[in-house]
């Protein structure tokens, strides 16, 4: 598809512009004064070991180069955004409608946990090497991979992508119900074990709080059908199994089993499967329509509305579980009210 470079480009641009003035210049996210103490901890001290190496060489670089913290948030949210936004452009026919998705949710958690965002921005910078496999896209794919980790521990998740070079989706899906599985039998058999090790992934009490059951049935729910609607589009009504085997960005998403998995265990989890969300745009906005070749015009499949229906729907239900959870009052209002360039 030819894009409209003007307008598509502007109003891309625009959104991105928008979260980047939301997010730059606030003053009083959850976690703000913590990252604002720790950066001036290092403009006295130096290095720290209080953070993952990337985000506190980050910090030094920044402390060099003479930055404030205001300042250094406003250049690092900056970086992190080119990189998303870089990411969506080249692998999205739809980038805006994708941004928009991505701004209801979960931008404001990435406003929040920085270094989170940084490593997800790093990852998703690496999708392209997805497409085929060969020696030297491993390796990039490998090298982005632990770089995020060096922003968040939890960037590791990411090596569970390198299972999207087999060919084939269905075997793929079968190898992530059998570490969903493994999971189960673990935690079912020694859940102290399985809690121990999660703390070398985050806070100790992110490891003891885990989730309800409800919430980890709900999760299970919103993973299978994202799994299965582009397995019944492409082998029950296209009939053409060789399509969904050839979609790099497709065969992703059987992943989400893993980090459902994880929700039993720690809150940390949640991370892993809202970091997913942009893939997952990606790769349901691309699915869900077609277009003309003569007139440039965009149809409208019914079967292919399954696709974009979903990510609509898990974008706003997902916003609106943030709302009543009281995030609006405690982060997105504390956001907005205090940055210095909408006061």
């Amino acid at each position: 598809m030819n894009k409209k470079l003007s307008l598509s480009a502007f109003v891309f641009i625009s959104i991105f512009i928008v979260m980047w003035i939301i997010s730059g210049f606030h003053t009083a996210a959850p976690d703000y004064t913590i990252y604002s103490n720790w950066y001036r901890e290092t403009s006295l001290v130096g290095l720290t070991q209080r953070f993952e190496i990337g985000y506190s060489l980050s910090m030094l670089l920044g402390v060099k180069l003479g930055l404030s913290f205001e300042q250094f948030l406003a250049v690092f949210f900056a970086i992190g955004f080119v990189l998303i936004a870089k990411t969506i452009w080249e692998n999205c026919e739809y980038p805006s409608i994708v941004a928009i998705l991505y701004f209801i949710y979960p931008f404001f958690f990435d406003v929040v946990q920085i270094r989170n965002f940084m490593a997800v921005a790093i990852f998703l910078s690496g999708l392209k090497y997805l497409k085929e496999f060969n020696r030297k896209n491993f390796i990039k794919m490998c090298t982005l991979i632990t770089l995020a980790s060096c922003f968040h521990v939890t960037a590791i998740f990411y090596f569970l992508f390198l299972f999207s070079y087999i060919k084939s989706y269905k075997k793929i899906t079968l190898i992530m119900f059998s570490f969903y599985a493994f999971g189960l039998v673990v935690y079912y058999i020694s859940p102290s074990l399985v809690s121990t090790f999660a703390t070398h992934f985050g806070n100790e009490l992110y490891a003891v709080w885990g989730s309800s059951s409800n919430k980890v049935i709900g999760y299970n729910i919103i993973a299978i059908v994202a799994i299965a609607i582009p397995y019944i589009y492409y082998t029950k009504i296209k009939k053409d199994e060789v399509l969904l085997n050839d979609n790099y960005m497709v065969k992703t998403i059987p992943i989400l089993l893993v980090a459902v998995i994880a929700l039993t265990v720690t809150s940390q989890a949640y991370r892993l499967f809202r970091n997913m969300s942009l893939v997952l745009y990606i790769t349901f906005l691309n699915e869900s329509f077609m277009e003309s070749n003569k007139k440039n015009v965009i149809r409208f499949n019914t079967a292919q509305l399954m696709f974009g229906i979903y990510a609509v729907f898990y974008s706003t239900f997902f916003h609106y579980k943030q709302l009543t959870g009281g995030m609006y009052e405690y982060v997105i209002k504390q956001i907005l009210e205090s940055n210095s360039l909408l006061k």
